[in-house]
């Protein structure tokens, strides 16, 4: 079982979080048939983070799988699986500098036909300068590398007091998010609730999206959709 999606060459796992990751998901009490997902999904939580990042993915999951039924096609558990990691793996600056590093450039050139020498410009729209106005993306080319690869050996800070980036309105709303779908999800785990309202709520995540304002209306949505769901559920019991 793969993830149904194609990802970009970026997203790959790197053979030392794909090793750990092996580890990590044969420790644990999930699917056969999703194995080869759970174990993309933990390498690139590693990658992203730590294998503490990749365990933490685990451990809903596998609470999720224990409750779940084989004659379903393990749909509640893919669903928990694939939005919790997208959570997880929320793209802040650490992991857009990791992201842009990981792209080959040669081979994105010669795909596009480009022969002999290029230069690579990023168009970007930091948090901070949009908070200080800025209303269009900005464009430069060896100062994001540069700073792309102090970023990228920065990623352990994420989550600790001096994530500076970590203050910033859209990654607090970020990490409530992780902690609310946890929470929905071990709700709806105890609920006895019908198990396509289960996987409705669980996939339900899967629908927040982009940056700043844009995802702020999304989160906004989901909450909604969240609320109105468990109304109908106790509605209908």
């Amino acid at each position: 079982g793969g993830s149904g999606t194609e990802e970009p060459a970026s997203f790959a796992p790197s053979g030392s979080a794909l090793a750990r990751a092996e580890v990590l998901v044969s420790d644990r009490a999930v699917p056969a048939e999703l194995r080869s997902l759970l174990v993309r999904r933990t390498a690139q939580a590693i990658d992203y983070q730590d294998p503490g990042r990749g365990r933490r993915f685990l451990d809903l999951v596998e609470k999720v799988a224990a409750g779940d039924d084989p004659a379903r096609q393990w749909e509640l558990t893919r669903a928990v699986a694939e939005a919790w990691f997208k959570l997880l793996t929320y793209k802040d600056e650490y992991e857009v500098a990791r992201l842009h590093l990981a792209v080959d450039y040669d081979v994105v050139a010669r795909e596009l036909g480009i022969e002999g020498p290029y230069k690579v410009r990023y168009h970007l729209h930091p948090p901070v300068l949009r908070r200080l106005g800025l209303r269009r993306k900005l464009p430069m080319g060896r100062p994001y590398q540069l700073a792309f690869h102090a970023l990228r050996g920065m990623k352990r800070l994420r989550g600790t007091p001096l994530d500076v980036f970590g203050w910033d309105r859209d990654r607090r709303a970020e990490r409530a998010l992780i902690r609310e779908y946890q929470v929905l999800v071990e709700e709806v785990l105890r609920a006895g609730i019908p198990y396509d309202v289960q996987v409705g709520l669980a996939v339900s995540a899967q629908e927040i999206r982009g940056y700043g304002p844009i995802k702020e209306a999304t989160i906004g949505r989901w909450r909604r959709e969240v609320s109105e769901m468990r109304a109908r559920t106790r509605a209908g019991a």
